[in-house]
C-alpha cells in the first residue's frame, strides 16, 4: 500500500553509490513498459516548456497510487527513435588521445620521502575520488566519517591532523595541492532548516489531503525521502588543523566524481520528492485518491521537479534551496524518459571551492561514470521491452528483452560548466567503467546481451565491443564486434590506445586480444582460454598483463584467488606466464581497482586479501594484503601485512602507543594475528609500503614487506 512513494523515489534512477562506480540493472520483471529513452534529446527554451512537459507525461501516467511508469529501470519501445539531435549549439569535437598509456599510479613528488604513489586510476590525469588520497609529503584518509592527514617523512608516517564529518557515508576525496574535496551520501533525506519538507501539496484542498501528509476521505499519503549528496572543503595548508571551510548538500544520489586539472565534476541522479501521493485505503477511494494526485499535478512548480542545492552553515543548518540545474541548460529525450534529472556539477578544487556551479542537467537516469581528459560519460543500462506471444493455459507470461545502454556524453575540456553533446545507443549491457574507453574522438563500448530469462529458459548470451562517433548531436555506431564469448558474460575490459582486452566467463576464461585501430572494422587477434577469470586486468608495460579474479575448475566452480601474468607482446598469440592462485581466498581488487596497488620501480603489486585454505582443505581466516614480485620471471609471493582489529592496538605494538604517534613495532613473543582489520589501501613512501585499515595505517619495508611501524587511528 506504500508503493507511491516507493515508485516516485525511483524514477528510474538506480544510482551506484560507491562509488563506484557500475553495477547492474534490475531484473526483466521489473521493467517499465510506459517509459521511453532514446538518443534523441532536445533543450528547453524556457521553464514555462519545461513544466509543462513534465505535467503533461505525469498527467498521463498519474492513478490512484501514484505516478505509474517511473518505478525501476526505463524501458526502450520497440519503436523508439535512434536519432539524437539536440536545439543546442554544439562546439568542435574534443581531440583525445587518453586511454594510450597504462593507469599506474605515478609520482607525486620527490621532497623528503621519496616517490608517493598515487590513486590507482582508469586514464591517467583523470583524477578519481578514494578513500586514499596523496601528496608528496602528505597522506589524507577517510574512514569512518573521520578526515585524518598523515605526514610523510624519512622517519616515517604520523598522524598529525584529523577532522570529524557529522554526517553521511561512503565518504570519498579528491585532492588538488591545499584543498581537499570530501563526496559522500546524506543519510538523513533532505530537509531544509525549518525543517518541513516543501510539498506540492501545498495548496491542494485539504479535504483530499494536506501539506503535512494527513489525509480524509479513505485516502493515505505515504512519504519517501530521498538520499542527498554531501560535499565539504577542507583545508589542508596547515596539516595539523585540517578546517572544513564550506559544506554543501545537493538534491539526490551520488553517482560519481572526476576532476581534471583541478576542475571537478561531480554527477547526482534525483528523482523529485515534493509529491506525497496518495493511495486508497479502503474500497471505492481510487477516485478520491486519483483526484487528489492529478491535483498536485496540476498544483506543482518547476521547483517541485527540478533538482536543489543549500549550503550548509557550520552549526549544521541547511540554508536557502538554489535551483541546480537552469532551464536553459536542462535537455530531454524527446520521448518520456522518467521524472528524475541526471546533473553534472562543477567544483573548482584549486579555489576549495564546494558550491556547484553551471549545472547541466538531462531528464533521465545515470549509473556509469567514465571519463578521458576532455569528455565524461554517463551510460545507463535500459531494457526494450517485447510482447510475447501468449502460449499453453498460462495467463502469466515472461516478457523478452533486449538489453541496452544509454550514453550521454558531456564536453568537460577547460574549467568552465561541462557541456552536453550528444546521446547514443548500444545493445547490451555494461559492465563497470572499464567497459567504456575514448581514444581519438571515437568511443569504445563493452556489452553483455543476456536475452534475460523467458519461461524459466536461459537463452545463450552474447557479448559486443562498438565503436561510437560523434555526429550532429548523436554518438553514432562506427562498428561493431559481436560473438563474444556466447553463452557466456564479460567479466573484465580493459581498453589501452588501439588495442582491447576482454574476458568473458562460465566454464574458462577466454582472454580476448582485439585490434581497434580501425573503428569501423574492430576484430579479434588472438584469444587464449584458462580455468578461471579475471575481473580485473591492469597493464605492466612491455607487453605484460597483470590479471586478478578468481581460479576456477573445468566446469566453472569458484576455488578461491587467482593472480594471473600474460604476455600480450603478441596479441595473435596471448600467453599465460604464471598463475598464482590462494584457495577459498578472494580480494576486493577484482572488484575495485583503487585497492590495487602497482609500483614499477620495485616490481611490487599489492592486494587486500580475505580467507584461504591450508593443504588438507582447511579454513585459515588470513585478512590482510598480500605482495607480489612481478617480473619477467613470473609472480613470487614477496610477504604479507595484517592489521590489528579497529578496537584494539593489536599485535606485537607497543600497548603505550597513544594516537597520533609514530610507533616503531618491537619484536614480540610471536607475529601479529593473522585477521584483523581489512585493509583498503596501500600506498608506496620512498621505501616504504603503507597499507590503511580502519584500525591505523601501517609500514612496511618494500623490499620484504616486514613490519616498521604501525600508525592507529583510535
Amino acid at each position: 500500500m506504500r508503493r507511491a512513494a516507493a515508485m516516485l523515489a525511483g524514477v528510474a534512477l538506480a544510482a551506484a553509490g560507491c562509488a563506484s562506480q557500475g553495477g547492474g540493472a534490475a531484473g526483466p520483471w521489473s521493467t517499465n513498459p510506459h517509459a521511453v529513452l532514446n538518443a534523441s534529446l532536445v533543450s528547453f527554451d524556457s521553464c514555462d516548456a519545461a513544466l509543462e512537459r513534465l505535467k503533461e507525461d505525469a498527467l498521463a501516467r498519474v492513478g490512484p497510487y501514484g505516478l505509474d511508469g517511473v518505478g525501476g529501470p526505463t524501458a526502450f519501445a520497440e519503436d523508439s527513435t535512434r536519432g539524437a539531435t539536440s536545439s543546442r549549439s554544439s562546439t568542435a569535437a574534443p581531440t583525445t588521445t587518453s586511454g594510450a598509456a597504462a593507469s599506474a599510479p605515478s609520482s607525486a613528488g620527490t621532497a623528503g620521502v621519496g616517490d608517493v604513489s598515487t590513486t590507482n586510476v582508469q586514464e591517467q590525469g583523470v583524477d578519481e575520488p578514494d578513500v586514499v588520497k596523496t601528496r608528496s609529503d602528505l597522506l589524507v584518509t577517510v574512514v569512518d566519517s573521520t578526515v585524518r592527514v598523515l605526514t610523510l617523512s624519512p622517519g616515517g608516517p604520523s598522524l598529525v591532523g584529523a577532522v570529524s564529518l557529522d554526517r553521511g557515508y561512503g565518504h570519498q576525496l579528491l585532492l588538488d595541492g591545499d584543498h581537499l574535496l570530501v563526496v559522500a551520501t546524506s543519510d538523513g533525506g533532505i530537509m531544509p532548516m525549518d525543517g518541513v519538507a516543501p510539498s506540492a501539496t501545498q495548496g491542494v484542498p485539504t479535504t483530499v489531503t494536506g501539506s503535512s501528509g494527513s489525509s480524509s476521505g479513505g485516502v493515505a499519503a505515504p512519504t519517501s525521502p530521498e538520499p542527498g549528496t554531501l560535499l565539504w572543503s577542507i583545508d589542508l595548508s596547515n596539516p595539523a588543523a585540517p578546517t572544513v571551510t564550506g559544506t554543501t548538500l545537493i538534491d539526490g544520489s551520488l553517482v560519481s566524481a572526476r576532476s581534471v586539472d583541478g576542475t571537478a565534476r561531480v554527477v547526482t541522479t534525483s528523482s523529485p520528492t515534493a509529491f506525497d501521493f496518495v493511495y486508497p485505503s479502503r474500497p471505492g477511494a481510487e477516485a478520491s485518491a486519483l483526484a487528489a494526485n492529478r491535483a498536485m499535478i496540476e498544483f506543482s512548480t518547476i521547483e517541485d521537479w527540478l533538482p536543489t542545492w543549500r549550503p550548509i552553515s557550520s552549526d549544521g543548518a541547511a540554508g536557502t534551496p538554489r535551483a541546480l540545474v537552469d532551464c536553459a541548460a536542462l535537455d530531454t529525450p524527446s520521448e518520456f524518459s522518467g521524472f528524475g534529472t541526471l546533473a553534472v556539477s562543477t567544483i573548482d578544487l584549486r579555489e576549495g571551492a564546494v558550491e556547484p556551479r553551471d549545472s547541466v542537467g538531462v531528464l533521465g537516469a545515470g549509473e556509469t561514470v567514465y571519463a578521458s581528459a576532455t569528455s565524461l560519460y554517463v551510460a545507463t543500462n535500459q531494457y526494450q521491452v517485447v510482447d510475447a506471444p501468449s502460449g499453453g493455459s498460462s495467463t502469466r507470461m515472461y516478457r523478452p528483452t533486449t538489453q541496452e545502454t544509454a550514453i550521454h556524453r558531456f564536453d568537460i575540456r577547460g574549467d568552465g560548466p561541462a557541456t552536453y553533446r550528444a546521446s547514443g545507443l548500444v545493445r547490451g549491457r555494461v559492465l563497470d567503467q572499464f567497459s567504456l574507453s575514448e581514444y581519438e574522438d571515437v568511443l569504445r563500448v563493452a556489452t553483455t546481451d543476456t536475452n534475460a530469462m523467458v519461461g524459466g529458459a536461459v537463452p545463450a548470451s552474447e557479448s559486443f565491443v562498438t565503436t561510437l562517433g560523434e555526429s550532429d548531436g548523436e554518438l553514432r555506431a562506427v562498428g561493431q564486434l559481436g560473438d563474444l564469448g556466447r553463452g557466456e558474460q564479460i567479466k573484465a575490459v580493459r581498453f589501452l590506445g588501439p588495442t582491447g582486452y576482454v574476458v568473458t566467463f562460465r566454464q574458462t576464461d577466454p582472454l580476448y586480444t582485439l585490434d581497434l585501430s580501425d573503428p569501423a572494422a574492430p576484430a579479434v587477434v588472438g584469444e587464449l582460454k584458462v580455468t578461471g577469470f579475471s575481473s580485473y586486468l591492469h597493464p605492466l608495460g612491455d607487453g605484460r598483463l597483470l590479471g586478478v579474479g578468481q581460479d576456477a575448475t573445468t566446469q566453472g566452480r569458484v576455488t578461491g584467488l587467482q593472480v594471473a601474468l600474460f604476455d600480450v607482446s603478441d596479441p595473435a598469440n596471448p600467453a599465460l606466464v604464471q598463475k598464482y592462485t590462494l584457495p577459498g581466498a578472494s580480494s576486493d581488487a577484482g572488484q575495485d581497482h583503487h585497492a590495487f596497488l602497482w609500483w614499477a620501480p620495485a616490481s611490487l603489486a599489492v592486494l587486500p586479501v580475505a580467507g584461504g585454505s591450508t593443504s588438507d582443505g582447511g579454513y585459515t581466516p588470513f585478512v590482510g594484503a598480500i605482495g607480489l614480485t612481478v617480473d619477467a620471471g613470473g609472480i613470487a609471493e614477496r610477504g604479507r601485512v595484517t592489521h590489528p582489529a579497529a578496537s584494539t592496538s593489536g599485535g606485537s605494538t607497543s600497548p603505550s602507543c597513544p594516537p597520533g604517534a609514530n610507533c616503531i613495532i618491537e619484536p614480540g613473543p610471536g607475529p601479529m594475528p593473522d585477521h584483523g582489520a581489512t585493509i583498503l589501501r596501500t600506498v608506496v613512501a620512498g621505501s616504504e609500503v603503507l597499507t590503511v585499515s580502519s584500525a591505523g595505517l601501517k609500514a612496511s619495508a618494500i623490499d620484504t614487506l616486514a613490519d616498521r611501524a604501525w600508525v592507529p587511528f583510535a
